[in-house]
This record gives C-alpha cells, sequence and structure tokens, in this order.
C-alpha cells in the first residue's frame, strides 16, 4: 500500500531525513516511533504530499506521488500535528465539507458524517462552531476530517494528543476497527497505543531508519534485553556512574516520585555483575524486580544509539 524509497530532505544544512525506505503492507497498522526532532513529521509531510523539494520516492497503492500528486492524495487520509480546522464553521458543516472535497458521492454524505460523528462522540457538538470547542474536543474533529472519506491510507501524527483517557481508550477502538480497511501510519509518544493496536513499528533517530519490525521481531535482534528496578532510600550517583559503565548495560533512569533505578541490560552482562556494583557502591536496596524489556524500555534502547536493528 505504502512504499518509501531513499527518502531524503534537507532544511538548509540539516538532514531531516536521510535516505529513509520502507513498505508497508495493505490493511495493516503501523506506529512510526522517535524521539522528538528524529524527522517523523517531515517523512508524514513528504508522504502527505505537504512537503516538496525531496528526493527519493513515495508511492500510495501503486501510485507515484511526484508523478501524479493529485491521484496519490485522494487516496490519502492526514491528521497533522496541528489539525487543519476551519474554526468558523459548524463541526457537522466542516466535515460535510471535507467529505465533498474528497469526493464522497452525495447520496453517501449523510451516512459518512454519521458514522465518524458517532465513532468519535462528536453528535453533541455537531452544530457548534468549531472554535468553541475545546483542545480535545478539536483534536477529535481533526481525527474525523482524516476518516470521514474512508481513505485507504491514513497518516496520523500525534493523534491523541489532547485528549483524555477515555477518549484515547476510544480512540484506539476507533483503530482497530478500521484494521483490514484502511492501511494507517501513526505517530505517537504514548507508547502503549502502538502495544495495543500495531502490527509492525518503524522507529526513526536522527534522520534514519534504525529498526522495523513486530515487537516481537525487534525484541529478538536484540536478543535478551532485560530490565531490572531498584527501589533505594536514596539516588547513588556512585552506583549510576559504575553500572552505566558495564558492558551490556544500557539505559540507566532514575525517577526521584519512585525512589527508583532501572537499568536495561543484555549480553554479556548479567543481573549478578550489576547487584555486585550495587553492593560496592553501597546502593541501598530496599526492592528490586526484573522484567524482559518492555515497548518502552526497547524505544529507549533503540534510539539511544546508531546501531541498526533491522
Amino acid at each position: 500500500m505504502l512504499k518509501v524509497k531513499s527518502l531524503t530532505h534537507s532544511y538548509g544544512p540539516h538532514k531531516a531525513i536521510d535516505n529513509l525506505e520502507f513498505h508497508i503492507q495493505r490493511g495493516s497498522i503501523v506506529g512510526f516511533l522517535g524521539p522528538n526532532g528524529a524527522g517523523k513529521s517531515t517523512t508524514m509531510s513528504i508522504i502527505c504530499g505537504s512537503v516538496l523539494g525531496y528526493e527519493g520516492e513515495v508511492w500510495v497503492d501503486g501510485v507515484n506521488l511526484k508523478s501524479t500528486p493529485l491521484l496519490a492524495k485522494k487516496k490519502i487520509g492526514y491528521l497533522p500535528e496541528n489539525p487543519p480546522l476551519y474554526e468558523d464553521m459548524l463541526v457537522q458543516e466542516y466535515l460535510q465539507f471535507v467529505a465533498q472535497l474528497k469526493g464522497v458521492p452525495r447520496s453517501d454524505l449523510a451516512d459518512a458524517i454519521d458514522e465518524i460523528l458517532e465513532a468519535l462522540s462528536l453528535q453533541d457538538v455537531k452544530l457548534r462552531p468549531i472554535y468553541k470547542l475545546s483542545k480535545g474536543y478539536r483534536q477529535r474533529v481533526g481525527l474525523a476530517q482524516a476518516f470521514v472519506a474512508k481513505p485507504e491510507l491514513i497518516i496520523l501524527d500525534e493523534p491523541t494528543v489532547g485528549l483524555d483517557p477515555q477518549q484515547i481508550n476510544e480512540f484506539r477502538k476507533l483503530i482497530l476497527k478500521c484494521k483490514g480497511q484502511s492501511t494507517i501510519l501513526w505517530s505517537t509518544h504514548i507508547l502503549a497505543d502502538v502495544e495495543s493496536t500495531c502490527d509492525e513499528i518503524v522507529v526513526i533517530s536522527k534522520g534514519k531508519i534504525i529498526a522495523s519490525g513486530s515487537q516481537v521481531q525487534l525484541r529478538e535482534r536484540m536478543k535478551g534485553q532485560s530490565s531490572a528496578r531498584f527501589f533505594v532510600k536514596q539516588k547513588n550517583t556512585l552506583f549510576e556512574n559504575a553500572v552505566t559503565h558495564l558492558n551490556g548495560v544500557g539505559h540507566v533512569q532514575w525517577r526521584e516520585e519512585d525512589m527508583c533505578y532501572t537499568v536495561e541490560y543484555g549480553e554479556p552482562v548479567t543481573l549478578d555483575e550489576i547487584l555486585k556494583v550495587a553492593l560496592a557502591k553501597n546502593l541501598h536496596i530496599q526492592k528490586m524486580d526484573q522484567n524482559s524489556i518492555d515497548l518502552e524500555g526497547l524505544f529507549l534502547e533503540l534510539t539511544k544509539g546508531t546501531k541498526d536493528y533491522r
């Protein structure tokens, strides 16, 4: 459905993305992850045709974005970081306008709008001007315009910003409802969203793709990454500095609110070696637990360096 090849784009001397290549199968849901400034928004803007002057090629359902941009864009629903809203219009009026622009037949307009209003719980505000809505409702209207025409490819850039937990849960249900009907590529910093909805993950850092595949595949490629949490009486920078330099230790994080160190590690280091360092540096451990690396740990490990995990 979506094929990106040798995609490169610079802003002056800064190379925002560098030779990106990935392929998304029809009907799949893919999480596009990376730290701030990694190039996610630039990539999505190019795919949607709103950024020009790039090198490389993008195909949407076999249609080349450069040579036939209008045909390619007809297949895409897009929610950028800042929703493109005409704030003086009523919610229902705006969605009707968007649906007509995207070619929804007049006979199907009412049903398409009613369906998306219900899916995103917007019925109660459908006759309100958009400028009178809260930030959360505006975000939902932005989501509605991306989905209303049931496009073949949906691109979402931080779609749950401004939504409360209940709305986020409703959004996840909407995403899963679209599975198999539309192909979805979306970026988010809420890793639980990705964990619960996505078939695959593409991880970008410093303008380059450093990992792609399912969560299981990425964990397997990283071979035995684990994490241990040490709940302590007080912060201990001697332990922190010493354990960071152990071969095989990845991210070390201190959380003041929990009085806890999280240490991510893998071969060749073992938990026993980490505990020896803790003892030597007088880390007063009150409680400890150990887990296989979760998606948050996986993301932190992938983005902290330049190693390619594909």
